[in-house]
């Protein structure tokens, strides 16, 4: 809780509603306590199941009051001890797509909704004053077809609406075809921007064709130290877009304005039958997308039910500006030979000051047709007749033998990872003691593009090993002191 504000109470194992003024007196269903909420309101959810009242596809866990805040994880009158002790993954809080009592089974097209009159304040930096802290959403399935977007978001639909989702873990929910997790949707105004999410796991997860874990459109949002994990995008058509673990479409039409910053993320073992198997970002002619602190691994744009050739950017595919800045991409694979097993940068609608740019960054070990042998595998860039390259330093990128990349700072000497086969992508800091790193990419990176004072695992950045003073190393972990 943040504000001294209402406490209401919900547990589903009372005997009979009440007014939720205490747990004794607790609401029994969550929709009871969403059709009384005001913006005063802070709910705490006993753990349990929860699932929407309906019996139809309809039913959904609608949140339409700005300032509201929910949170589960407590462990209510029978959970033992004190009715307030909170441990989201001891006193796990479902809220289920899966509606009881209905035969044939009946799944929610989405299992909770932000409606459009939920933040009026947009932008990032004004963040929401709504909150929804410490669930698992799971069993949506948004396969209701395009009437009043029932085809959107299985485990979260955000129409035009901000919240602050924390803590909360999106698993198990499908959309055919936008979104299988969430679908976070604005719109040219700027209605839907500032929605955040914050430590959130999505697993396993599947959208037909664009963002198996997310998809946002028409959005400016923020992603902070989630995971993305065996999502999945199915389509095989080349008009899908993919992301297997996120799709970023078509952002805000103020180009003065801050885009959707990913920061501190893990994309891993997400699959893409066409393009990006972790992240895919399509085209606009919007402010660059940031990925900071991020890791990308064992991503695939492969389309396991087809032997033929097809599938690019493994880790990352986008038509539009990156700004990268200490990402680390390793394992990733993609069919195509030579297209990008890390990255496939389609350049073509680039302009010549807004070209991607990647500083700090490690591409290692990505494959593009079981080949890892060529720039190509870890980067590949699809020029027109504008030839705009994206602006590489102080990365550390596999056999780079193009022109453009091999200088500014670039190496490719292997970074020496503590255990590439376990996917420990720190550096090795064997022998820094005696001013000479086992791995060359420690304190080899720049400062400049600095504003983060922690690595992807909270440990401190800028941390002198090797005698040149504090200087950042490449990737998205620092090597500590004892390592």
């Amino acid at each position: 809780m943040t504000r001294a504000d209402t406490i209401k109470y919900v547990d589903s194992t009372i005997s009979a509603s009440g007014d939720g003024d205490s747990w004794e007196t607790a609401y029994k269903t969550l929709q009871e306590a969403l059709d009384a909420a005001q913006s005063t309101w802070v709910i705490r959810v006993a753990k349990g199941t929860y699932a929407p009242e309906g019996t139809t596809s309809a039913a959904t866990f609608s949140i339409d009051v700005e300032g509201v805040e929910i949170y589960g994880g407590y462990a209510g009158l029978t959970g033992g001890g004190t009715p307030d002790a909170r441990d989201i993954d001891g006193n796990e809080t479902i809220l289920t797509g899966l509606l009881p009592s209905t035969s044939p089974i009946v799944y929610a097209w989405h299992v909770v909704t932000v409606a459009d009159n939920v933040g009026d304040t947009e932008g990032l930096d004004n963040p929401p004053t709504t909150r929804l802290d410490g669930f698992t959403i799971k069993n949506g399935n948004a396969n209701g077809g395009t009437t009043d977007h029932r085809e959107d978001g299985g485990g979260m639909f955000i129409h035009e609406g901000r919240i602050f989702v924390a803590n909360c873990t999106i698993i198990n929910n499908e959309a055919d075809p936008w979104g299988g997790g969430v679908h976070v949707l604005g719109n040219s105004a700027g209605d839907g921007d500032g929605t955040r999410f914050e430590n959130c796991t999505f697993d396993n997860n599947t959208a037909l064709a664009n963002g198996g874990g997310m998809e946002i459109s028409m959005a400016r949002i923020e992603v902070t130290d989630c995971t993305f994990s065996n999502n999945t995008t199915t389509a095989d058509d080349t008009d899908s877009d993919g992301g297997g673990g996120a799709w970023v479409g078509p952002g805000y039409a103020d180009n003065t304005e801050p885009e959707t910053k990913f920061m501190g993320c893990t994309f891993r073992d997400n699959l893409s039958a066409t393009k990006g198997g972790g992240l895919a970002v399509s085209t606009g002619t919007h402010q660059p997308i940031e990925v900071v602190n991020c890791s990308f691994y064992e991503n695939e744009a492969i389309d396991p039910a087809s032997s033929e050739t097809s599938g690019i950017g493994g880790g990352i595919w986008s038509e539009r500006p990156l700004i990268m800045v200490n990402v680390t991409l390793s394992k990733n694979a993609c069919r195509d030979e030579g297209k990008g097993g890390g990255i496939y940068f389609d350049s073509s609608s680039w302009e010549s000051t807004s070209a991607a740019t990647m500083t700090n960054c490690v591409l290692w070990r990505n494959d593009s047709n079981e080949d890892h042998s060529q720039e190509s595998d870890q980067i590949y860039v699809q020029l027109d007749d504008q030839e705009i390259w994206p602006a590489v330093t102080y990365c550390c990128i596999q056999d780079n033998a193009n022109y453009t990349l091999e200088t500014l700072f670039n190496t490719s000497v292997n970074p020496r990872f503590k255990s590439l086969t376990n996917n420990n992508f720190i550096l090795d800091g064997t022998g820094c003691d005696d001013e000479n790193c086992s791995s060359f990419s420690i304190d080899e990176g720049s400062n400049s593009p600095i504003t983060q004072t922690y690595d992807i695992g909270k440990r401190l950045r800028k941390i002198e090993r090797e005698g040149h003073g504090e200087v950042v190393d490449m990737g998205c972990w620092e090597t500590q002191t004892a390592e």
